[in-house]
This record gives structure tokens, sequence and C-alpha cells, in this order.
């Protein structure tokens, strides 16, 4: 039977063992202590591991915290870590890390200038290891002073640099907390930081121009007109930015969404989202620019799949950008706060997305009174949560009107001046006083007590004035107010600001001395203005004038005949108490004359009684006879849309004068009147004519709609622009002399307006041309209004064209000498007239985000447009109104306006193109389709009843002072 082999190792011992002496001293001398120290170094005593690993602790699964001798931890919770890290925790003095005796030499060399080292340094040994999702609690130190606390910042050195490491300060715990540290660093530490050249950044809207003398103080401009479709691809062009000889800013336009509803479910699509992201790379590199500017504000709230969508795609956009040398900057939504310390920020991951971008925008949004506090809250919050050196405070140069509890109203800062400064003269018939006489002036606008004074908690100016019924308080925004908030931008080291409408014409112009000041010097001067540095200045070029009470003054006129100018003008601050009031105040032309004696009578040498010689009248000015009706009216117009044909004309009538209104509307509709070629059907037109001239209305038709043998598509221009040319040509001459204008086609850059023709601004500008050499033809002084445009965003060929790309476009064409004044359709929606597209948010309303759904947005791009291109001539709004009503297909937001809302919109719409400078008529749309197209979407906006009863917004136009 076959014998077992024995084990080799066995034999070997064996054959050691039967050696004697020498077999024995190999077994205890070599194999026992080798035996020994394989189960010292073998599980479970590893021994070698837990001498190399001496003074680290594990950290697994369970979590854990470690502990330094001074008060600083370092702990993971339960279930961050799958295995365990070993951790070891090191202070080292803050004075030997700085004297280089001590920790790491290159962490302490690498320091960067605007940081300040004010604790230990605390390393983190991991053995090589990675540590995620790590809260670490350092102690105050004791060498930082109680106002370096909202300076003091936790910093993390990651082996070749110091990287800002999210924490707060909790005071009462005398502690700095970081928590779920994305990836421990090396080492952590309290830095102090210090300022840094303050970053300007300035929007530039459609048609706005940088000013020379303010470009050497902006390190960046973000034109605006650019916008996210639905499908992902990129609508609108930016701003064109002619960059002055002087400045060195960069360029990185502003990208938002037509709509936020549409743009959260492009984020959360993933083919949509790459193709958005494809969409931003061609157009940053295609034309050069320095980055992009996402501004998504208004995104639905508390959808965290949508927050987290979104910070995947800021994070793939960053690095993109990144690897080509571009930026990325974002503005967020304004924060809630929900606590002291608790903020809800909406879709806005803000750790998150700081990590990513380059900077990160927050609107301040509060009412002036609370402003600076809220502006305080937020930047120490957002300190704890984004890298202050990458935070940009947004605020505005734009003044508020407020009625008690009412929405705020921005305004630029000169119409907010003139508000009240119209001049009215008491005692002076056709402002013409004898020499040496006295009469009074007053602001008859301007509120009793209603005078500038210093709101000492809200740093800012404000004064009062009547609104018809209303008293509402305007909140200035002057040098003054803006040097406050940029202190406080300073208080906390952040980039710099982010500045609406900086960039304005209408701005005081004292700003940009604080904002110089603020990027040469990195400081601001605050002060508050002595009482008598504010009030009402009252000046005149000649006699002597005295307040009387701050709203009136008294004027003796000098012993000179002549023309003499009065002003007065608001003063806000001391600047503009030294200034000189004719100037910048609204001015008053008075015309002094010499008293005419009466003769006396004649004695005569006989004593026979004569005839007392009649006294000879007192010479009296010479009136010129009028002049012929010019092309521009001289006044604002107020007026309204109406169908007079096929209507009760006189009751059109009789509604039109009962609101004071002097203007109408009536579409006519070449087909109808033109049925062939030279055949008229003049008879309703002139009964529209003759029923408004004898009511003292002035009449505006809108014609448009070809008929059948000028254009088998009724809704576009003719085939031959001549044939419309004949048209309007004779409608001019048969109305010549009775004060009708003309406008031109209707919402020419809308596909359903101008069907048989492809949409092209250079066509319409053609058709206009045509049409305006045979108006003034036939009648020199009508008016012609060029067809306005139908706001929208949309840049698709086959719908429409953005009316402010296609206003530029007829520039382009040569639009400028062939119309008297540019058309306008202003829509409203569900916002109010004077709503700040950018920063307005109801969160009951579906039209938001977008220019194109605001009244106010829509004619100050349409003015800086025309400007831009050397053209002064007036805006007419020749359609703008709001729907009230049961919701009808397409027109579902009329629900949510009220009649009584929609009543107090009209009436700041008319008082803003009254008071704006470049609106010279408006027309609401409408008066009576509530009566002659019941039951339709164009009955929402009509303001007369069924039977001819009044809505609130007729009563409200009807006693509004104009």
């Amino acid at each position: 039977m076959d014998q077992p082999e024995t084990n080799p190792v066995l034999k070997t011992i064996e054959k050691l063992v039967e050696t004697g002496t020498t077999g024995a001293k190999v077994i205890n001398f070599i194999l026992v202590p080798l035996l020994v120290l394989a189960v010292l170094l073998t599980p479970p005593l590893s021994l070698g591991t837990r001498v190399i690993e001496a003074g680290y602790q594990k950290i697994g699964p369970l979590g854990g915290t470690v502990h330094a001798s001074d008060g600083a931890e370092l702990s993971v919770p339960v279930g961050v870590l799958q295995q365990s890290v070993p951790v070891k925790l090191t202070v080292v003095p803050r004075a030997d890390f700085l004297q280089h005796t001590a920790g790491d030499a290159a962490a302490a060399a690498a320091i960067p200038p605007n940081l300040e080292l004010k604790s230990p340094i605390y390393t983190f040994d991991l053995r090589g290891r990675a540590l995620p999702g790590a809260t670490a609690i350092i102690p105050i130190p004791n060498g930082i002073e109680p106002e370096e606390l909202g300076l003091a910042d936790v910093y993390g050195w990651n082996g070749s640099r110091w990287e800002w490491v999210p924490s707060r300060p909790v005071l009462e715990d005398d502690l700095f907390e970081a928590v779920d540290i994305p990836l421990l660093p090396k080492s952590l530490a309290v830095m102090v930081t210090g300022p840094d050249r303050p970053y300007v950044t300035a929007s530039l809207p459609p048609g706005g121009a940088i000013d020379p003398a303010a470009a050497p103080y902006l390190a960046e401009v973000n034109p605006q007109g650019l916008f996210v479709r639905e499908d992902g691809t990129i609508n609108g062009t930016p701003s064109l930015v002619q960059t002055p000889a002087v400045g060195r800013f960069i360029v990185i336009p502003t990208l938002r969404p037509e709509r936020p509803d549409a743009l959260a479910r492009l984020l959360k699509n993933d083919l949509l989202r790459q193709r958005h992201l494809a969409a931003i790379r061609q157009l940053v590199n295609q034309n050069f620019y320095a980055g992009i500017d996402l501004d998504y504000r208004g995104l639905p709230q508390d959808d965290p799949k949508l927050q987290a969508a979104l910070t995947s795609f800021v994070r793939q956009l960053a690095s993109e950008l990144h690897q080509n040398r571009r930026l990325l900057t974002i503005t967020v939504d304004a924060p809630v706060q929900i606590s002291e310390d608790s903020w809800r920020t909406g879709a806005f991951d803000w750790r998150a997305l700081g990590m990513a971008a380059d900077t990160v925008k927050i609107p301040i949004v509060a009412r002036p009174e609370n402003y600076l506090a809220r502006l305080e809250a937020t930047l120490a919050y957002a300190v704890t949560q984004i890298n202050r050196y990458k935070i940009q405070p947004i605020i505005s140069t734009y003044c508020y009107s407020t009625a008690d509890g009412d929405v705020l109203e921005p305004l630029p800062y000169t119409e907010a001046m003139s508000l009240v400064a119209q001049v009215d003269v008491q005692g002076a018939p056709q402002n013409t006083v004898t020499a040496g006489s006295v009469i009074t002036l007053s602001l008859s606008r301007l509120a009793a007590a209603g005078t500038p004074t210093w709101d000492d908690e809200a740093k800012v100016a404000r004064f009062a004035y009547k609104d018809g019924n209303l008293v509402r308080t305007v909140w200035l925004e002057n040098d003054l107010s803006l040097n406050y908030k940029l202190a406080t931008a300073l208080r906390y080291n952040v980039k710099g600001v982010a500045v609406q409408d900086l960039l304005g014409s209408k701005n005081d112009q004292a700003l940009w001395a604080a904002v110089s000041t603020y990027v040469e010097a990195v400081q601001v001067a605050v002060t508050e203005p002595a009482p008598e540095d504010l009030g009402i200045a009252w000046q005149a070029t000649g006699g002597q004038i005295q307040s009387v009470d701050g709203r009136t003054a008294r004027w003796q006129a000098p012993a000179q005949e002549g023309k003499y100018l009065v002003a007065a003008a608001l003063v806000d601050s001391p600047a503009r108490a030294a200034s000189d009031v004719t100037s910048r105040g609204n001015l008053v032309t008075i015309n002094v004359v010499k008293p005419t004696p009466t003769p006396l009578p004649t004695p005569t040498p006989t004593p026979e009684p004569t005839p007392t010689p009649k006294p000879e009248p007192a010479t009296r000015a010479v009136v010129a006879a009028p002049a012929p009706p010019a092309v521009r009216i001289g006044s604002f117009g107020y007026g309204v849309q109406a169908h007079m044909l096929g209507n009760d004309k006189n009751a059109v009538a009789n509604a039109i004068v009962g609101m004071g209104f002097g203007w109408l509307k009536q579409q006519v509709e070449w087909r109808d009147i033109e049925p062939s070629k030279g055949s008229y059907n003049w008879g309703g037109l002139d009964e529209v004519v003759n029923v408004c001239s004898s009511k003292g209305i002035r009449v505006l038709f809108s014609v448009l709609r070809s008929p059948p043998w000028a254009n088998s598509h009724p809704d576009g221009p003719p085939r031959n622009f001549n044939d419309y040319g004949d048209f309007v040509g004779a409608l001019a001459a048969r109305y010549k002399g009775k004060g009708v204008a003309y406008e031109i086609w209707n919402e020419q850059n809308l596909m359903r307006e101008w069907h048989g023709h492809s949409l092209n601004a250079a066509q319409y500008v053609e058709l206009l041309k045509i049409a305006h050499q045979r108006i003034k033809a036939a009648d020199p002084s009508a008016i012609v209004v060029a067809g306005a445009l139908t706001p929208t965003g949309v840049n698709d060929p086959n719908i429409a064209i953005d009316d402010r790309t296609y206003l530029q476009q007829m520039y382009n064409a040569g639009i400028k000498g062939w119309f008297d004044a540019m058309g306008a359709h202003p829509s409203g929606f569900n916002n109010p007239p004077l709503a700040d597209w950018r920063s307005y948010s109801d969160p009951s309303g579906s039209f938001k985000g977008h220019p194109s759904f605001f009244f106010k947005a829509t004619l100050d791009d349409y003015h800086n447009i025309m400007v831009a291109n050397g053209d002064n001539k007036p805006i007419w709004v020749t359609e703008f109104g709001w729907a009230v009503g049961a919701p009808i297909h397409g027109y579902e937001y009329a629900a949510q306006n009220s009649e009584e809302k929609r009543a107090q919109w009209f009436v700041q719409a008319y008082q803003y193109g009254k008071n704006c400078g470049f609106v010279e008529v408006m027309f609401l749309w409408n008066l009576d389709f509530r009566i002659v197209a019941a039951g339709t979407e164009m009955a929402l906006f009509g303001i007369m009843n069924p039977g001819w009863g009044a809505t609130p917004t007729y009563a409200a136009l009807r006693d509004m002072p104009k």
C-alpha cells in the first residue's frame, strides 16, 4: 500500500532537529522569530499597520469626528463613506507657519496678497485617500478683530493653490463652520479678505451707446437682445457695442429665455440641453465674445429635478468655456429669507453654481425704504455660499414711484425730477405782465409737504406729488444714495456691482463721479445732505424771485421790458443746490411790457365845452394768422381706437369727447373703399371725418388690407406698391386740410399681415416711401406714421421677425426720411405698464421674462434704436391695452387682470407717454368692441360696455388730469 508523501517543510525541520545543536539554533534564532513576526504583522494583530498609522483615527461608514487640541474638529456624517479612511489632524501655529519653521513652506509662500492668515493651519493627512462630505469646525482666531468677521473666510490648500471653502461664522459658539466640503483639502485656515479693484458691469440695451467718459470705469458690458427658444437654439440680435477709444472692458452678451417655463422643460431634456450648449458655444466662438451671461431668472420654484438639471448644465457649460479661456456669468433669482440664517434660492443652487461660474449676479428686491437692509442681509448670506470675489449685487440707477402699498414703478432720474417741475403762472394772462408788477408762481403737482427730504433710514432723498386722487412718493436715485449702496458692497469685499441702466441718458450725471471714485480709489464718501441742501430752487433771468413755502414763489418783474425766463427745479443734493436752475428746470417765458398810459382830456382855450377825447386804446400785440397744419401736432395727444364705420358715429364721438380725448384711430380696409381700380366708396369715411371734425376730434386712418384685384392675399400688401400709393394719395387729396393722419400698413413684421411676400424690412420701406410721396404731394401738412410693429421675440421668417431687429433693419434700408412719426404697439398682457421686465415677477402671471410682454420696455427700446440711428422723430402709440374678462383661447391671461387694475394701468401708461418726452400721441385699444364685436377676443380690450355704459377704465381716463 502506497505511503502519503511527507510535507517538504516538515522534512526540512526534521533534518534540522536531527542535526542536533546546529539545527536547534536555526529553529530558535530564525524560524521562531519569523513565525512570531508573521503573527504580529498579519490580521488580526496587524502590528505594522498600527505602528505606521499611530496618531491616525479611522472614519468609516458609521462616520466619526477627529478633534484637535484647540477645539477644531473634522467630522463625517453616517453613510458618506463606503470604507474606512485614516485621518490625522495636525495644528501648525500661525507664527511658525508664516516663518516657514513648520508646515508646508510652499503653502505659506502661496498665500495671495489679498488674503491675510488669521488662524493656525489645520493640516489633514489621509494617507493618500480622498475624503468627501466632511464638516470642519475651526475656532474663531484670537487675533481677528470684530469688524473683520464679516470679511473672514475659510480657505483650503490643495497642494498648488489656496481655494475658497464655503463656511459661515457661528458667533454664539465662537467658531467657523464649513459644512459638506466636497473634497477635503490638505489644509484649512481662516483668512481675512482684502479689497480688490471693484469690477463694474453695465447692461447695454438695444440701441444704447457707451459714453467715452464712462468707459474707463467699466470692466464688462452686457449687450441685451438674445433669447433662448424652446428648442434650445438662440434667437435675437444683441445690441451693438461701439467700443470707445478709452476703456478696456470686455463684452459678454446676456442670454435670457423667451419663456422661463419652456426653458425649464429644455433643461430637463438631455437632447435639448445638448443642443442649447452647442448653440451657446457657436455664438461665443463665432462672435469672439469673452463669454456668456446667463440670466435665467423666473424658472419654476421648488423643483429639485430642475435645480439638479440647471446645476449640471452650468457645470458642463463652464467647463467647456474655461477650456477656451471664456467666462461664464450667471444671474440668480432674488433669494427669499425664511429665517435669520435660512434662505430659499429656488432653482438656483448657489454653492454649486458659485463653484462653476466666474461671476454670480444677485438681484436685490426690496422697497426703497428697506433696500439697504436687504442688500446687507443678502450679501451676508451670499458670502457664506459663494466666493465673495465672484459676487456682484445687481443695483439700478432708476428712481421708484409708489403710492401706499402699491407696486413700485421704476422711472429714470430726469423723468422723476420733471414730474412736479411744471410752473404755473398766476395773475399773468398769456404769461404777460407789466414792468414792476408781482406775480405768484406755483408747482401745482407737488403734494403738500411734498418737497424733497432725506430719509435717514433708507439713505435716499424722496418727494411726493399728486397723481389724480393719489399722492405718490418718489424715491430718487442720485450720487448720494448710490454711494451708500457701493459702500455696502465694499464692506463685504465682493467682486463689484452690476448696474442696470447705468448707460442710460436720463440718469443723474453725478452718478459717474461716484462710480469713478469707487473704482479708482476703492472707496466712497457717504454723506447726508443738510436740510438747506434739499427743497425747491427758484430762479429767474431777471427781476426778483423769492420762495414762499417751497411750492410757491413770488416774482417781481424788472423795470425793463422784454422776455424773461423763470424756472423751478427739485434740489436733492448739495451739488444741485448750487447749480443753475434754468439749465435743468422746466422753463416758463414771461413777457414784461410797460404799462400804456390812458390819455387825459385835452383842455381848450375857449370857454365852450368841447367833447372829451376818448382815451386811445392800449396797443395790443398783433396776433399772427394761424399757420397751416404742421407735421408735428405740438402737444401730447390722447387717442382711442374705435370702429365708427357701421356704428353710431355720434355715440362714438361723444364717448371720445366725454373722456377729454381728442384723437380717433379708424382702420381703413382698402379692399372695402376701392373694390376696383379707381372706383371709390367714400361715403362711410366722409361721415367719420365730418362727425369728428364737428366734435373737434382729429383722425388717424390706419390703411391696410389689399383688394382682390391688387393681391390675392387680402392680408398682404399689393403686388404693385404703386397701387397702394395711388389709394393713400387719393385719401389725402380728399381729406386735405381736415387734420387727418395716415398710418402706413400694420404690424408688417408679422406674416399674417404680410401675406404674398416674404417678411422683408426693405420691402416695407419701399412701400412707405411711395405712400409718403403720394400723401405729401396731395397734402403737405398731413402726418405720415410708419406702420407699428408687433412686439415679439420670434425670429422665424415663416411667422414673424423680432420687432427690435426689424426696426433696425428698416433703418438699414433707409427709412429715416420717409415718415413723420414711428408707430408702436407696446403690449401689456398682464404686466403693469412701468414694470421692469428684467426684474418684475408676478407668480400668477404667465407673460414675463421677455421685453415684448412689457409696455415700457418696448417704447424705451424703440426710442433707443431711433436715437442710435440719429433720428429724433416722435413715437405714436397706435395700439396698446390690457384684456379683462372670461378667458378666451389664446387670451387666458385676461382672467389675471381686473377692471380696477386695468384702469390704473391705463392712467399710468398715458402719464408715462406724456412725460417721457418722445411719445406724441397714444391710442388705446379699444373703445367699443364690446358693442360691435361682443364675444370675441377683441371685446376683452373694450372700455365701453353694451349700451354705452362706462367701465372703470373709461371713468379713470375721463377723470385723469390731461
